[in-house]
């Protein structure tokens, strides 16, 4: 026994139809107001921040690695060598343990 095929809907794809509409004509009526504008605004910095947050070491990663210099960069002004004898002086404190 065979199921006549028809051309009429079935409640499924009726229903399927109708919530696609309601759900054009909610997205039509969304209005921006200040607030909305504002949480966007946040949310867009707080995913830059994290952004760079998480890049950060990548790319301290890749710089050193190709830098030509044996010796860790270090910020302008300080050198790589200790001013430091082993005796307290103004310059260096003694490690204490």
């Amino acid at each position: 026994m065979s199921v006549p095929r028809t051309s009429a809907e079935t409640p499924a794809v009726a229903e399927t139809e109708s919530g696609q509409r309601q759900a054009r004509v909610q997205r039509q009526h969304r209005r921006v107001t200040p607030g909305r504008v504002v949480v966007t605004v946040l949310r867009y910095i707080a995913l830059i921040i994290s952004a760079v947050l998480f890049l950060l070491p990548f790319y301290l990663i890749v710089r050193n690695a190709l830098s030509k210099d044996t010796t860790s960069r270090l910020p302008a002004g300080r050198s790589s060598r200790s001013n430091c004898t082993g005796r307290t002086s103004a310059s260096c404190s003694p490690i204490q343990v």
